[in-house]
This record gives C-alpha cells, structure tokens and sequence, in this order.
C-alpha cells in the first residue's frame, strides 16, 4: 500500500532511525514515545525472554501488562519476526495468553539476540484491531528496531557490579533464600535485598531469574 507519513509521523520516525540505544532498557521512554506517534496504541511492551519463555526484564509503556502476566509467559522461546495476533490460530499460544490478559489485539516484531535470547516489542490494543496502515508502518520501522533491541540485549556489555551485588547473586544463584544467603554472608537480610535491588537496576532487570542471566551472559 502506499504510506504517506504527515510532517509530526515523519519528525517521530526520525527520532527512532536516529535513537541510541538506552544502556537501562531495551527501548527509551523517547523513542516509545515517537513509536506511539508511528503506530498508535494503547501498551507499547518491549522484554527480553530466555529459551524457557521466562520474562528476563520487560516494560511497559504507559503501564504494566508485563507485570501481570507473571515471570513465564509461554512454554518455551518466545517466538521471532513479525506476529499480528488478531491473524494467529486460536490454539498460538502467545496469542491465546495475550487475550486472557485483556489484549484485542497485538503487533509484535521479535529478534534472537547473540546470547541466544529474543529480544520484542510489542503494540497492543486493548479495544481495537490494528489497521492495515498500522502493519504497513512498523514492517517499515522493523530495522530500526532490530539495531535498538539488539543493542541493548543481555551480553552486549558489561554492567558494574560490585563485589557485594555479584556475592549476592551468586548465593542465590545455587537456591539460596535471601535469608539463608545473609547467613552465609555474615549480613543482614535487609543488607542481601538491598544489593539484589541495586543489582537488578544496574542489570535493567525486575527479577533474581534475569538478574542471573545477565550476569552470565556478561562474564
């Protein structure tokens, strides 16, 4: 079909070609912003899963679908290339799981990442389908936000941990509870879920599952 972007599309779409990627999230708040310009909807979801379809860190903007949804969102590794839910089989599994969590409908575009996980994003409708223009425009936008996601993927640098945090992690790494890795470490439990907190900020993850993953993709 033929796309014509007015002069505020065309100002957004150049904030995306143009974006660096943000070292704390997959995407920026910017550049989802310029995103909703481009395909609006109501959720704009970008997360990073693991062969076991594990929520490894995600975020939502305005607010959290992700959060709801649990840790594990499908049994499995998340699917890759571009999805439009609405076209998917009753039986996909992701599309299944999005419209018990209140979603009509989805564009999600997914990417395997050098470490072997999938990086995605995610618009999502919860009233409405999206349009014909809608799909014409991220399949335009689906390079840009490959070199986004990509970028900002686990394994792609090295966060800065201190030796507190790694110790933490590395206790509960082996099934720890944060009170028995205190006891182990001669601190306080309030002390283990401070460095655990600290290190899912510097990691950009929400989760220990995550916060792990990170790590070793990283050493």
């Amino acid at each position: 079909m033929d796309l014509t972007l007015s002069p505020r599309e065309q100002s957004a779409f150049r904030r995306v070609l143009l974006a660096d990627h943000d070292p704390t999230a997959l995407v920026s708040e910017h550049v989802a912003e310029a995103l909703n310009a481009l395909v609006p909807c109501d959720v704009i979801q970008t997360g990073e899963g693991d062969a076991r379809g594990f929520v490894l860190r995600g975020v939502d903007y305005p607010d959290g679908l992700l959060a709801d949804q649990g840790s594990q969102v499908c049994d499995g590794p998340w699917n890759t290339g571009f999805e439009h839910f609405a076209a998917l089989s009753e039986v996909d599994q992701e599309a299944a799981a999005a419209r018990r969590f209140g979603e009509r409908d989805t564009l999600r575009l997914g990417f395997t990442t050098r470490a072997g996980m999938v990086v995605a994003v995610s618009f999502v409708h919860r009233n409405r389908l999206f349009t014909e223009r809608d799909i014409a425009v991220l399949v335009m936008l689906e390079p840009a936000l490959a070199r986004l996601l990509k970028a900002g993927a686990f394994g792609t640098s090295a966060p800065k941990l201190t030796t507190s945090e790694r110790r933490v992690l590395e206790h509960v790494a082996v099934g720890l509870s944060n009170r028995q890795a205190a006891e182990e470490l001669f601190v306080t439990e309030a002390t283990v879920r401070k460095h655990l907190e600290n290190a899912y900020r510097k990691l950009g993850v929400s989760n220990r599952t995550g916060a792990l993953a990170a790590m070793r993709q990283n050493n």
